[in-house]
């Protein structure tokens, strides 16, 4: 007879036989300190374009078959996204390109805020 599970597969009803548990090999529960670091760390932004935040995520295309690059820059304070792009790859120049259009647009008024950089 041929079997189409592996031997080794354990499933939650079989928790209780792992042959892990006997022998110290799984990690335990770390346990908690009870003091919270992150109260120091927080900072929060009492007006909009005080604090700016830049993320790149990438994105798996399935038809394509490559990664898709998203840099987005945020006002923290109002969450509004300020700057995006997209494409295929993302250099420095387009990072830096991005820097240039949030310093010309909010900070020196010198374009429309609704303008767009090529993406």
């Amino acid at each position: 007879m041929c079997s189409l599970v592996p031997e080794r597969v354990l499933y939650k009803s079989q928790e209780s036989v792992s042959p892990y548990k006997g022998h110290d090999l799984l990690l335990k529960k770390a346990k908690s300190t009870g003091k919270d670091y992150v109260k120091h760390r927080r900072i929060v932004p009492t007006k909009p374009l005080e604090i700016l935040e830049m993320d790149i995520k990438y994105i798996w295309i399935k038809q394509s078959r490559k990664y898709a690059y998203v840099l987005t820059i945020i006002d923290t304070f109002t969450r509004y996204v300020l700057c995006y792009s997209v494409g295929y790859s993302m250099r420095t120049t387009q990072v830096k390109a991005a820097w240039e259009f949030i310093i010309a647009t909010y900070f020196q008024g010198t374009l429309k805020p609704d303008v767009q950089l090529p993406g």
